[in-house]
């Protein structure tokens, strides 16, 4: 045999198999798919709270008070309705792959919409902020919550739309706002909603962002 034939048989027996060439094309269209975007519940009415996608129920019973973690609905434009006892609303929302958007529910009020929330942190950032008044609008007027933890006490303000919480046991406080003890896991995700009621009072939630199984690895470290 040739030398020049040797080569070409080397060249053909080095190639990929029809199976490597099968996965290869598996693992391209795996590659395509685009992880959904979230969408959590916050009932703050006085029933039973439940989220449907396209007629389907997507989350389970939402007690009062209480709320749901983040429930994979799809990405980009998508209707989801809301139900609150006799009350039901549908949403055209904008969701963004591998991001949390929470709804919080009240009485005779639309849905409050809070976007752009990571479900992992950006950097040193670990907690998405956002502050908002009575009639759902965001409260951009220089309000502040004290984080005090054993790393220190951080200044979080209603003009920052992501902040840094070092990790431990945190204690929220500030003007006007419900104290609130809370629990902070390193490189695990937050949202901090603060509600300014009709009475002035501000209401923390602190609300989990993280995926339950990062959480559960975290937690057994």
């Amino acid at each position: 045999m040739t030398l020049l034939a040797l080569a070409c048989f080397s060249l053909v027996s080095c190639g990929p198999s029809a199976d490597e060439l099968k996965m290869a094309k598996a693992l391209e269209r795996v590659g395509q798919i685009k992880r959904p975007g979230f969408v959590r519940l916050v009932n703050l009415t006085d029933e039973d709270a439940s989220l449907l996608d396209r007629g389907r129920q997507a989350s389970g019973s939402i007690a009062a008070g209480a709320h749901s973690g983040l429930v994979p609905i799809g990405v980009g434009s998508r209707e989801v309705e809301v139900r609150a006892g006799a009350q039901s609303t549908k949403l055209n929302l904008d969701l963004v792959t591998n991001e949390g958007m929470t709804l919080i529910l009240r009485s005779g009020q639309p849905p409050i919409q809070v976007a752009n929330e990571p479900r992992a942190p950006v950097g040193a950032k670990n907690v998405r902020v956002a502050f908002i008044d009575a009639s759902g609008a965001a409260l951009k007027e220089g309000l502040k919550v004290q984080a005090k933890g054993l790393g220190g006490t951080v200044t979080i303000s209603s003009d920052e739309e992501l902040a840094t919480v070092p990790s431990g046991a945190v204690t929220l406080s500030g003007p006007g706002l419900q104290t609130t003890k809370v629990n902070v896991i390193d490189n695990l995700a937050y949202s901090l909603i603060v509600l300014k009621g009709s009475n002035g009072k501000l209401v923390p939630h602190w609300l989990l962002n993280t995926p339950n199984e990062k959480v559960q690895t975290a937690a057994s470290q």
